[in-house]
């Protein structure tokens, strides 16, 4: 049997970590991840830049990518990439990739509180367990 302050404990200690990446302010970015025609939310992976691809206004696809490593011999990024939209046509078809800094994928939405969210459901999860 647990006791009580074993899982105070733990519970500060999620706590404790998940504000300290916060403010931290660690340069990967939780992005939707999906591969569909609309709606696409439902996925989500971490990485540099969220990307959003279109593909003749219908396709929508979004992700993440990386920023590359910067290389010994040039000490210069050799893929880094700016923020924004590039458009460019491939066999005919229009096609749209963007790179962001938000979730949103360049819609400037307010800030994303998803990651608060899934602590506090956390938290309440954790609640009955706390007194067996």
């Amino acid at each position: 049997m647990v006791s009580f302050w074993t899982w105070g404990h733990l519970v500060l200690l999620l706590i404790i970590c998940f504000f300290s990446v916060e403010s931290a302010g660690l340069p990967k970015r939780m992005c939707y991840q999906c591969h569909m025609p609309y709606q696409c939310s439902t996925g989500f992976c971490y990485g540099d830049f969220c990307v959003k691809s279109l593909v003749g206004d219908k396709y929508v696809s979004k992700g993440c990518e990386n920023k590359s490593v910067k290389s010994v011999s040039t000490e210069e990024n050799s893929g880094s990439t700016d923020v924004g939209c590039l458009e460019s046509e491939v066999f005919g078809v229009p096609n749209t990739i963007c790179y962001c800094n938000d979730v949103d994928f360049c819609n400037q939405s307010p800030q994303n509180y998803s990651n608060l969210f899934t602590m506090a459901s956390f938290l309440l999860i954790l609640i009955p367990f706390m007194y067996i």
